[in-house]
């Protein structure tokens, strides 16, 4: 009996399910479409509107500082006053350790006192370059002397020569007595052993003249030399004075203390080389590294819009534009280093941080748009949708561009307004009547 009433239920159940499937017209799970009144298909439609869309190129990167500077001692020291430890933030400027260098300090006091010799040197130069040009005056004024004394010499030579001529004719007519001649005639001797005189004077002042001069080129030389011997000593003051400045390392820009490497006593090496007394990074500012494949760095271009979403800050996405952009592929990894600057006053960004990059290529703000899922595309054949005029899906080719999204554009074989099956299109057939399921969603996409 119980076996008998299972049976009638199972086969009245199978008699209710039948029917349900058959007065709602429901297609199997999977299908897209069912039939409507009449025999048409029903379908979901997306009319082509206007949107605005980008071809974004994707890839991922990590978070970089923008600077970072490893600081290195300048001197050979000993470390002491360090004040700074990782993770502290400083301004440009600020003291981060002392180096105890005494040698050096003693060379800036060796200096300035050999700078002080050297201007001492400069005062008795041009002391000696006056004595020297006072002598050239002195000397001027005796040759100009001794050269007034020669004219007068001359003068008395000719008169006594003229005196003698005349004497020895009056001697000659026995107008005058001998003793007169040897008179004049003495004279006259006197007067050209004065004029001789007066001109070994004159050649003698020319010769004083002429080593006063010798004397004073001498003095300006000397003057010279010394002022030389003071910039060279105000030069190596100078030297020592930079080279004690480096027992200070400070910041060199406001950052942050990434890594440290010193303690007090720590004896430092002077150079480039080993272990850095400190590692600062710049604050306010990260770079987001990322290096693409070819195909995705096609394009991408300086001042590029992009997106960068950082996982570990709840993957916000962070609008800017692209920095930099390497010249060159990386032979050894087939890539292109793309570079982003972004703002990071709350220092939220840290180096090191995964972070996944978007690049707009190319943007259009008022192209003709459709779900992608509207367009058939197959390989060797031109893409083509079905749209919806007069209850038949017709199919139409198109000619596709920007690929944003979930949205298409469209640059031909569509006008903005028109329907188009927005669900596997490919199921119909050009001609097929169809009954539009549901309203159709705008064409566009937040951005």
């Amino acid at each position: 009996m119980r076996r008998r009433l299972h049976s009638n239920l199972v086969a009245v159940a199978a008699r209710l399910l039948a029917t349900g499937f058959l007065a709602c017209g429901c297609a199997p799970m999977g299908q897209p479409t069912a039939e409507g009144r009449g025999g048409a298909t029903r379908v979901q439609v997306a009319r082509a509107n206007p949107a605005s869309l980008a071809d974004w190129r994707y890839g991922t990167g990590h978070v970089a500082a923008t600077e970072q500077t490893p600081m290195f001692a300048k001197l050979s020291g000993y470390a002491r006053d360090v004040a700074v430890d990782i993770g502290d933030v400083v301004k440009a400027g600020q003291p981060l350790c002392e180096i105890e260098a005494p040698e050096v300090l003693v060379d800036v006091e060796r200096g300035r006192a050999a700078t002080e010799r050297a201007r001492a040197a400069v005062a008795q130069a041009r002391a000696a370059e006056g004595v020297a040009r006072a002598h050239v005056e002195t000397s001027k004024a005796r040759v100009v002397e001794s050269r007034a004394s020669l004219a007068r010499a001359k003068a008395e030579l000719e008169r006594r020569r003229s005196e003698l001529t005349r004497v020895r004719g009056l001697a000659a007519d026995h107008a005058v007595t001998e003793d007169l001649l040897d008179e004049s005639r003495n004279k006259f001797d006197s007067a050209d052993a004065a004029a001789r005189e007066a001109d070994a004077v004159v050649l003698a002042s020319d010769a004083a003249i002429a080593e006063a001069n010798a004397m004073l080129d001498a003095a300006h030389a000397d003057l010279d030399a010394a002022q030389a011997a003071v910039a060279v000593a105000q030069a190596e003051t100078r030297r020592a004075e930079a080279l004690a400045a480096y027992t200070h390392v400070v910041a060199p820009f406001d950052g942050a203390i990434a890594e440290r490497h010193v303690d007090p006593g720590h004896l430092t090496v002077a150079g480039p080389t080993g272990t850095p007394l400190f590692v600062i990074v710049r604050r306010g500012t990260v770079t987001v590294v990322a290096d693409l494949d070819e195909l995705a760095a096609a394009g991408i271009d300086r001042g590029d819009r992009a997106r960068i979403r950082v996982q570990s800050l709840g993957g916000r996405a962070v609008e800017a534009k692209v920095t930099r952009v390497a010249s060159a592929f990386e032979p050894a990894t087939g890539t292109l280093r793309v570079e982003i600057d972004l703002p990071n006053a709350d220092g939220a960004l840290r180096p090191g941080q995964y972070a996944e990059v978007a690049v707009a290529v190319v943007e259009k703000s008022d192209a003709i748009a459709v779900p992608v899922s509207a367009v058939v595309s197959a390989e060797g054949a031109d893409p083509f949708c079905m749209v919806v005029e007069g209850g038949r899906a017709h199919r139409r080719v198109l000619a596709t561009g920007i690929r944003d999204g979930q949205l298409v554009e469209i640059k031909s074989g569509l006008r903005a307004g028109e329907l188009v099956v927005r669900e596997n299109p490919a199921t119909l057939t050009d001609g097929r009547s169809v009954e539009i399921l549901e309203a159709e969603p705008p064409a566009s996409q937040p951005r």
